[in-house]
C-alpha cells in the first residue's frame, strides 16, 4: 500500500528495522557409530589422508582445522597420542589420544601414503603430519560421505557426535570438555593445573575405555 502510494517513501520504511533472526540451537542429527564407520570406509578407498583425518576427527573430537596444523614432530606412536601444540585461546587443544586402530593405521597404512604421495609431489618432506590441502580433504570426505549415502554427515558434526556417544557411555562433561580441549571454567582448571598429580593418566584411561572405534 505505502509504496503504491509513496513510492519514495516506502524503502525507507522498510530498512527502518530488521527483523532478528532466531538461531535454532542444537539443530543438528547425531549420527551413529555405524554412520560414521560407513564414511570412514569409502574415505578409505578414495584417500588414506581422508581416512586417518576422519577416524581420528571422530575418536577424538578435534576440531578439522587442529588437526590439519598437527605437526609430523608430534606423532608419537609408541606413546599413543598427537601433539597438537594448540594451547592459547578458548579453542585449546595440546593433544589427542590414539586409539590403537588408529595407531596402527597410521603406522601401515597412511604413512607409507604420505611418503608416496609427498614423492609424487616431489617434495621431500612436510612439517605438517597431512600435508594435502584442505580443498582436497573436503572433496575428498564429501566423495565418501556421497557413496555412502550420507551427504549431510559433514566433518563439524563428528565433534557433536563424539561429545554424545561419551556422554552417552556415562562420561562425566568436565573430562569430556578436557579430552576435546576446550577451556574448562577458571576454578576447576586451576584445580586440574596444579593439585591433581598426572591428570593426563585419568583422561587417558577414560578415553581407552569409551572412545568410540571406527579404525
Amino acid at each position: 500500500v505505502v509504496k503504491a502510494k509513496e513510492p519514495e517513501l516506502a524503502p525507507l520504511l522498510y530498512n527502518s528495522f530488521k527483523t532478528p533472526k532466531v538461531k535454532k540451537r542444537n539443530n543438528f542429527r547425531v549420527p551413529t557409530l555405524e554412520e560414521v564407520r560407513r564414511v570412514f570406509e569409502e574415505a578409505a578407498k578414495i584417500s588414506s589422508c581422508a581416512a586417518a583425518m576422519w577416524g581420528i576427527m571422530a575418536e577424538t573430537g578435534v576440531r578439522f582445522s587442529h588437526l590439519r596444523r598437527a605437526p609430523l614432530s608430534g606423532l608419537q606412536l609408541d606413546r599413543r597420542r598427537l601433539l597438537l601444540g594448540e594451547t592459547e585461546g578458548p579453542k585449546r587443544q595440546p593433544l589427542v589420544f590414539l586409539t590403537e586402530g588408529a595407531a596402527r593405521y597410521l603406522a601401515e597404512v597412511y604413512l607409507p601414503w604420505r611418503d608416496k604421495f609427498l614423492k609424487m609431489l616431489q617434495q621431500k618432506n612436510s612439517p605438517r603430519l597431512f600435508p594435502c590441502e584442505e580443498l582436497t580433504i573436503y572433496k575428498w570426505l564429501k566423495e565418501a560421505r556421497e557413496k555412502a549415502g550420507l551427504p549431510w554427515l559433514e566433518p563439524r558434526l563428528l565433534r557433536k557426535f563424539n561429545a554424545q556417544y561419551l556422554l552417552d557411555r556415562g562420561v562425566d562433561l568436565a573430562d569430556i570438555a578436557m579430552l576435546q580441549g576446550r577451556a574448562l571454567p577458571s576454578s576447576l582448571a586451576i584445580t586440574v593445573e596444579h593439585y591433581i598429580q598426572d591428570y593426563e593418566r585419568r583422561l587417558r584411561a577414560i578415553f581407552d575405555a569409551h572412545a568410540p572405534r571406527v579404525f
